[in-house]
């Protein structure tokens, strides 16, 4: 006669228990990968990064930051020697009369060397390079303490000039 547990219920004899059930604390083996997920969207911007070493100088068309000014400049070049290539430009005003020499103080302190004069003169809308290649009709040239302009034969008193050095100086 089977044994029963309650009454009405019979006990159904089983076979010997199985292996212990998978732990579900340890994971399962890796599956395959998936498809790439779409793209968030952009985070904010970081702080701006530190500034850059200073420009070097072009050839010779100089020092490419540079610009026309009345005040000194470093043009980032060097000189023979390794000084440093300064750049001003000097507004001479209006010229002189014939055979006349008008000097305009350029105020570069401990000027040592000049490098280079890049000059032009202007009247009623024309430009000329000066010294262009007519000698004696306008001489630039440059002293310690000044930029000096000569008119030649005609009078250039209704034209104005301007001249940029790029010199070297002590410091």
């Amino acid at each position: 006669m089977p044994d029963t547990l309650f009454p009405g219920e019979l006990l159904v004899p089983t076979g010997p228990p199985g292996p212990p059930g998978r732990d579900s604390t340890v994971p399962g083996p890796i599956g395959p990968q998936g498809p790439p997920g779409q793209q968030g969207i952009p985070g904010p911007s970081g702080p701006p990064g530190p500034p850059g070493p200073p420009g070097g100088g072009g050839g010779s068309g100089g020092g490419g930051g540079l610009s026309y000014a009345e005040i000194e400049q470093n043009t980032g070049l060097q000189w023979l020697g390794g000084g440093t290539i300064w750049q001003k430009t000097v507004p001479l005003g209006n010229l002189t009369a014939p055979h006349q020499v008008k000097e305009v103080a350029h105020q570069i302190p401990n000027l040592t060397h000049v490098v280079s004069v890049e000059s032009v003169i202007s009247q009623a809308g024309t430009w000329v390079s000066v010294p262009r290649a007519s000698p004696g009709v306008v001489n630039i040239w440059v002293t310690t303490q000044h930029v000096c302009v000569e008119s030649g034969a005609a009078s250039r008193s209704d034209w104005q000039g301007w001249a940029t050095l790029r010199y070297t100086r002590q410091l």
